[in-house]
């Protein structure tokens, strides 16, 4: 306190009598949040002397109060409270593990919440809804057209896990996680099964090639560990097993799509009998298998079909192609496209685009489509900006009073 007041004060009591209290410690022109709910109205305050006088500002501080999205110059939303908890995790001054205290079941919740009435330790549980058998999530396959699947992309599992449950509260039906962007002590099945179990929504395990990493078989292991702690599903690249240049495998290949030299698409027989094995193991573990090909180019509709059953042939859950549109006509081809596997395709299946149209493309394909949108809630440091907001979609389905 200094000798002049204090500029700002948080009164938490919820008390009238606290509250006269702290405007007495007041200096002129500051600010007093009320975080304590002071229902009772068996106090008085003498407002002249102590509010109107020295202009102190007295702050509503209930949560029910606030926007979950919208920001106004100065007022704090429930969006802001999630990003302020994501900057305080990203700079190592907040750690989630020390949070709670017990891991319990969803079915204890009344229990749990009763127990602050008789313990004035106010112990913090974290409920683990895989302790129930009947909260079962849903699969990829199971989500609706136009589901909006997060990306998770950070360099720890806290940073994770406050994406995830952040996410979820704003309206989230899924996930995916790029395990190769963790830092390698996070990735772990066992640290990547935590933000699993911080969330009631599917989370997908992506682990791509890095210049660190190339060995398709450490790459699936951590799969394959993830899909045996209950991870719902896996990301299989069209080109795993395949140590060469891919595009020397198309040499030759009678496939249609071969004549369009796709990138990252291969056919060598080894490494698709390989992917072949490794889809059926994932699958032994009731793991779905998204197979993933970023072909770099726009090819005709036909030929994308083929690439697309050919996906479907290894075993894949859900097809994803990403392709590369240059210009409006082959924008034009990637819309075509997308409603022509809609058509004809009997996978889910997700087609998008990168680059300059793709920011057209990404956020709109569902509604000619394409199973679900890859989005973020917010942009951080290792974000793809190309990926659109979360809230950003859902203004586009409200506009087009989008139902499917």
């Amino acid at each position: 306190m200094t000798a002049r007041g204090a500029n700002v004060a948080v009164e938490v009591a919820g008390l009238g009598k606290g509250l006269d209290q702290v405007l007495d410690c007041m200096r002129k022109f500051g600010r007093v949040a009320l975080l304590g709910c002071t229902r009772n109205s068996d106090f008085t305050i003498d407002h002249y002397r102590k509010i109107h006088g020295p202009e102190i500002t007295l702050v509503g501080a209930h949560t029910a109060a606030r926007p979950i999205e919208e920001s106004s110059p100065n007022e704090w939303t429930t969006r802001d409270d999630m990003s302020a908890i994501m900057n305080l995790i990203s700079h190592g001054r907040f750690d989630f593990t020390k949070v709670y205290e017990r891991i319990a079941s969803p079915l204890d919740a009344d229990k749990i919440y009763d127990d602050p009435i008789n313990d004035r330790s106010f112990p913090v549980a974290l409920f683990d809804r895989d302790t129930v058998e009947d909260l079962t999530m849903k699969k990829f396959t199971e989500l609706k057209r136009g589901a909006l699947v997060v990306s998770l992309i950070h360099r720890s599992t806290d940073e994770c896990i406050a994406d995830a449950v952040k996410s979820e509260a704003d309206g989230a039906d899924g996930f995916i996680l790029h395990a190769e962007r963790l830092d390698e002590k996070y990735r772990t099945p066992e640290e990547i099964a935590k933000i699993q179990a911080a969330t009631s929504l599917p989370v997908m395990v992506l682990n791509y090639r890095t210049e660190d990493c190339r060995d398709d078989a450490k790459l699936n292991d951590l799969k394959l560990g993830c899909a045996r702690l209950g991870l719902p599903a896996v990301d299989v690249p069209i080109y795993s097993f395949d140590e060469g240049n891919t595009h020397d495998s198309l040499t030759g290949c009678a496939a249609s799509f071969a004549a369009y030299d796709p990138d990252e698409v291969s056919t060598n027989p080894t490494a698709i009998e390989k992917q072949k094995e490794l889809i059926d193991k994932f699958h032994e573990l009731g793991c779905e298998v998204l197979m993933s090909a970023h072909i770099g180019k726009v090819m005709p509709k036909e030929e994308t079909l083929a690439l697309a059953r050919e996906i479907e042939s290894r075993g894949a859950d859900i097809v994803k192609i990403i392709a590369n549109a240059k210009n409006e006509e082959e924008l034009c081809i990637v819309l075509c496209t997308i409603n022509y596997l809609k058509n004809n395709l009997k996978t889910p299946f997700l087609y998008q685009t990168c680059g300059k149209y793709g920011k057209f493309v990404r956020p709109t394909a569902f509604m000619f489509g394409s199973c679900i949108v890859l989005c973020n809630d917010e942009i951080y440091e290792m974000s793809n900006p190309e990926k659109p907001l979360m809230r950003d979609v859902n203004k586009i389905k409200r506009l087009l009073m989008w139902e499917d």
